[in-house]
């Protein structure tokens, strides 16, 4: 398969899709297998057949694979819908605060690049950065780029093939293995019911080691798939558009003698972030801005006055409690100075 992949362009996108719509085809077929008589007597199921008979078997075949294709991709939509409306991560959340750890580990694998991946995004993160501001290091997650990390192999494609090749052949390996994983486990399982018990069992049991087996190869070639685009991204061989507009930002508005670049960085960041409708969204920031120690957040509340009112009004909505005790403290010192003023003005005032 890894030789024809290389020969014959296109087969890696067709591959995946074409194979897991044939597993849940048979999957179908054999759900309806024993209704098979009852469905032949049906009129629209007579006249289906009797017009698909009028082709020849090539055509038959044609279409056959077509279907399959098209059962494939939307396998493969209803999977990145899933991913993407956070149920995935809404059941790891679940799984770590009732205490199964391990079972969060192996599912956080399918939605997310590994410690190794994101370790070298990071220090990619960091070391563009470190020129510009020192301080900035710190506020900027590597989540800017991991949320885009499959936008980073169109540029990878385009300026390293050669690495992309690398990348897309692994990739694609895992895309299968993952793909596939579920129409066998379910094909596998109705057969079973089919069979007398023992032998039932056994087909089984086996099916659902092989659906386990294929499908943490595919978690393995995905972390693999994931630690060669982090390092190519590592090496400067591609990035993300966000990070590439970060940096060109950074270097724009970022003067070098400016005061209190610490405050003013975080001010500027959390704008840059704001402004893109990702501050709510990055979750590595936003858990250092609530951490206990409160480091982050004290210094978030002095550089609020250099913020946007848009981005203040962020901060008051995700973290209440900040504006409301930064304006109780400056209505405090307010008050303090006009008593104090007062005091002074009473014995004149007397005299």
């Amino acid at each position: 398969m890894s030789i024809l992949s290389s020969l014959l362009p296109g087969v890696r996108e067709l591959r995946t899709p074409l194979t897991v719509g044939s597993l849940w085809i048979a999957f179908a077929a054999l759900i309806a297998f024993p209704s098979a008589g009852w469905l032949r007597n049906l009129h629209a199921v007579a006249n289906v057949s009797g017009t698909v008979a009028m082709f020849p078997p090539a055509v038959q075949t044609a279409g056959l694979a077509f279907a399959a294709y098209v059962v494939g991709m939307v396998a493969d939509g209803l999977g990145v819908w899933v991913e993407r409306s956070g149920l995935v991560t809404a059941l790891v959340n679940r799984m770590r605060s009732s205490g199964r750890r391990s079972i969060a580990q192996v599912a956080t694998k399918y939605y997310r690049p590994n410690a190794k991946a994101e370790a070298l995004v990071l220090s990619s993160v960091r070391e563009r950065l470190r020129p510009i501001s020192s301080t900035l290091v710190s506020y900027v997650s590597g989540n800017i780029v991991l949320d885009e990390f499959d936008l980073a192999r169109l540029r990878l494609s385009r300026d390293a093939f050669q690495q992309y090749q690398h990348y897309d052949r692994v990739r694609a390996e895992a895309d299968l293995r993952t793909g596939i994983a579920p129409p066998l486990l379910a094909l596998t399982t109705v057969f079973g019911t089919m069979l007398p018990l023992v032998p039932g069992l056994l087909v089984g049991v086996a099916g659902g080691i092989l659906a386990a087996m294929v499908l943490f190869q595919g978690f393995e070639h995905r972390e693999q798939a994931d630690e060669y685009m982090a390092s190519a991204i590592y090496f400067g061989y591609t990035s993300t558009p966000m990070f590439d507009t970060l940096v060109e930002a950074a270097k724009a508005e970022l003067k070098p003698n400016r005061t209190k670049p610490a405050t003013r960085d975080l001010a500027w960041i959390s704008d840059f972030l704001a402004d893109r409708g990702m501050l709510a969204v990055d979750h590595e920031f936003m858990s250092k801005l609530r951490h206990p120690s409160g480091i982050l957040r004290r210094a978030l509340e002095d550089a609020l006055p250099m913020m946007r009112p848009q981005t203040r009004a962020q901060f008051a909505f995700m973290l209440p409690g900040i504006l409301e005790t930064k304006a109780e403290s400056g209505a405090e010192a307010k008050g303090e100075l006009v008593s104090a003023e007062d005091s002074e003005g009473a014995p004149e005032a007397r005299s």
